[in-house]
């Protein structure tokens, strides 16, 4: 096959490739019918963009939920703390401050990850239950909610982000399929078209971009014929 395609190729940079072939094969009655095995891979690449976006919208919006409930949990653990200070007549080295908060501050939770902050905030809830002091029930059960929503809605973008992430593998195969497409086709136009490589070039051959000349830059002379002078008399 001559030609191959970058295999880092976004989605949209197939489907521009597969619309300029797929209409340069149709230029000619003699090769029009080689543009359904474009339309077919057209039709996947655009399946597989859709798909894409859907899975990419998907992980934002569920990157958002989490957003809120690391900052409602961030809410729960500082409340806690207050309560937990008050309750200990605001020493810091005084139960129920200090089994809860003695080794991070409420205000350290607060910059942790969603990960970390559930395991120190599950610890928080535990001991808080343990110690069952009647000032922190209500604090302590809302901290509890605000974890597990945070749980539910962290499990939720990560998920999302798995399923994003196979449309990469997706893409990657999608690549190959459109090379397999431009073999076939090449194979028919030779055999129709014996010796034309320029034909091929260009139906098949990828477009370059267009080179952006650098300001001072001389440029390069074009060869041209010498002009013919006709005989004198």
């Amino acid at each position: 096959m001559s030609y191959t395609l970058d295999p880092k190729s976004s989605i949209e940079a197939l489907l521009d490739y597969v619309a300029g072939a797929a209409a340069a094969v149709q230029a000619l009655p003699a090769t029009a019918h080689l543009v359904e095995p474009f339309l077919v891979v057209r039709k996947d690449l655009q399946d597989a963009r859709d798909k894409r976006d859907e899975a990419r919208f998907a992980h934002k919006c569920a990157s958002a939920v989490v957003r809120v409930h690391d900052a409602l949990w961030d809410e729960a653990i500082l409340t806690l703390s207050g309560e937990a200070f008050l309750a200990a007549g605001k020493d810091a080295k005084a139960s129920p401050y200090a089994p809860l908060f003695g080794t991070m501050k409420a205000s350290e939770a607060q910059e942790l990850g969603p990960a970390k902050a559930l395991v120190f905030g599950g610890s928080v809830v535990s001991k808080a239950r343990e110690l069952a002091h009647p000032r922190l029930e209500a604090a302590t059960a809302a901290l509890a909610k605000a974890g597990q929503d945070l749980q539910q809605a962290a499990s939720a973008r990560d998920t999302a982000r798995e399923q994003a992430e196979l449309h990469e593998l997706r893409r990657s195969r999608l690549v190959y399929g459109v090379e397999i497409a431009v073999a076939h086709c090449e194979v028919e136009i030779l055999q129709r078209f014996p010796g034309r490589r320029d034909l091929v070039r260009a139906m098949l051959a990828p477009e370059k971009p267009a080179r952006v000349r650098i300001p001072g830059e001389p440029v390069a002379p074009v060869d041209r014929p010498e002009p013919v002078v006709p005989p004198v008399g």
